[in-house]
């Protein structure tokens, strides 16, 4: 039997996912109507996964180009 408790913690409203990715939630608002932030819709009202927006962020990080280029002597100054 799933427990309310789990189900609260696994299941975000927009304001609570705003709060998990420190944004503003009309940000939440306007990526999951653009369909660049993963949700879904349950009647009038947007839900999203915690396990989605972990994907999300993690297919949002990448390494800088600048980690790659070796620092000049101009870059010291």
């Amino acid at each position: 039997m799933i427990r309310k408790e789990m189900i609260r913690r696994d299941i975000l409203t927009p304001a609570e996912a705003a709060g998990y990715l420190r944004v503003h939630p009309q940000t939440v608002y306007r990526r999951l109507r653009a369909g660049t932030l993963p949700g879904a819709k349950v009647g009038d009202q947007w839900r999203l996964r915690k396990v989605d927006l972990d994907e999300f962020l993690k297919g949002r990080t990448r390494e800088s180009v600048f980690d790659e280029e070796p620092l000049s002597a101009a870059d010291l100054k």
